[in-house]
């Protein structure tokens, strides 16, 4: 069950999207680790706690920036409190 219900839960959804879309991210630094550049593929990595995962992340959305649409890229971040519910579905049909 989502925190939110109906168009009010769908526009908080939006807002995180549309925020992260509009976010500067050239102050990350660059990693030693890079991420492929493949399009159509979905990208995991699996570590310990605090080791730079998300900025790993961030930094390859960043440079993907560079080639691709910024609206064209998602990153979730499922530790978000009021992502914990929501389905994969629910996800899919908000970014169509």
């Amino acid at each position: 069950m989502s925190l939110y219900k109906g168009n009010k839960m769908k526009e908080y959804y939006r807002e995180l999207i549309i925020d992260f879309v509009d976010r500067d991210l050239s102050a990350i630094k660059s990693r030693e680790l890079l991420l492929p550049d493949e399009p159509g593929r979905i990208i995991t990595v699996i570590g310990a706690r605090r080791v730079g995962k998300t900025y790993l992340f961030l930094h390859h959305i960043d440079k993907l920036r560079n080639k691709i649409q910024a609206s064209k890229l998602l990153y979730v971040n499922f530790e978000n409190d009021k992502l914990f519910f929501v389905s994969y579905r629910v996800i899919i049909a908000l970014v169509k």
